[in-house]
């Protein structure tokens, strides 16, 4: 489904929201493998995996940029630095930690 906000929002916009939402991803599913853990120490992990993952788009070898060259691998590894979704992916791990921390509140409330 194509929303048709392409051309009303920046394209800064859609790429912000989108490293936002692959952190809240990511941190839904660390929480999926690691339930246990204490909320705090997951979003730690979630953010670490995101900077590690950021961090590694300085790397260039063919290996990493053929695996980057397809749709999954720009999917999960991404195509070029930029500081700003680091910015990004610690808003979406806050999300992330907010929604299950309030969802946590509720079913406990219950």
């Amino acid at each position: 489904m194509h929303l048709g906000l392409r051309g009303v929002l920046p394209p800064a916009v859609h790429d912000v929201t989108g490293d936002a939402l692959w952190a809240t991803m990511l941190a839904w599913w660390i929480g999926a493998l690691a339930p246990a853990q204490p909320v705090a120490r997951r979003a730690l992990v979630t953010y670490a995996a995101c900077v590690a993952v950021e961090a590694s788009q300085l790397v260039h070898t063919p290996l990493l940029d053929t695996v980057r060259a397809t749709l999954p691998g720009r999917l999960v590894l991404g195509s070029g630095f930029d500081p700003r979704d680091l910015v990004a992916y610690a808003a979406g791990v806050a999300v992330a930690w907010g929604v299950e921390r309030a969802w946590r509140a509720r079913v406990h409330a219950m």
